[in-house]
């Protein structure tokens, strides 16, 4: 059967990328002590995303980001190659990685041309996308001002870059595996 081949192929690939950010995670804990540079966030170039109503959304290949990941794609990008992504709005603590050009809405922030982007992404995925700055009863959020002067310890070598690169190549399979899956469904059903 094709599509339970596909399916566990699916699960295959998730599970490696679990593996994978689990290694990233314990590899970064046992790097942070080491050889590091201690960055404030004020440092790190952090921007918010843009709003872009729904309405307004092109269908384009472009990855669309919100402070809960992947959401959609659009037709235009704001953030370039090698973009870390965190929620600053509303879901917390969730950190997001583009290998390419994406879009990123304003529930999250986001750094690019960020050299070490394996190390940063680690450190934040470490340290839960800085939630221990964040305000709000409602709806939890995290300013730019808040986290200012909040310091992040990043591995000073780039061995993080090549993981997370691993990591990017693994999620453009299981995208392709999905969209494999949505084609053969909606030729045969």
């Amino acid at each position: 059967n094709t599509i339970r081949t596909i399916d566990d192929l699916i699960e295959l690939t998730s599970k490696k990328i679990a593996h994978l950010e689990q290694l990233g995670i314990q590899l970064y804990d046992f790097k942070k002590e080491k050889n590091y540079e201690l960055l404030r966030a004020s440092s790190l170039n952090i921007r918010y995303g843009e709003s872009v109503p729904k309405s307004k959304r092109r269908k384009g290949d472009i990855p669309l980001y919100a402070s809960n990941g992947r959401t959609d794609f659009i037709d235009k990008y704001n953030a370039y190659e090698n973009t870390v992504i965190f929620g600053c709005r509303g879901t917390l603590g969730n950190v997001f990685f583009s290998k390419k050009e994406c879009f990123v809405l304003n529930t999250a922030f986001y750094i690019t041309n960020f050299k070490n982007y394996g190390g940063l992404y680690f450190a934040l995925k470490f340290n839960r996308g800085f939630t221990l700055y964040s305000s709000g009863a409602a709806q939890p959020q995290i300013t730019i001002d808040a986290i200012k002067d909040a310091e992040i310890r990043i591995p000073l070598d780039k061995d993080l870059n090549y993981l997370l690169n691993c990591i990017s190549l693994h999620e453009e399979i299981l995208d392709k595996l999905k969209k494999i899956k949505g084609i053969l469904l909606s030729k045969y059903f």
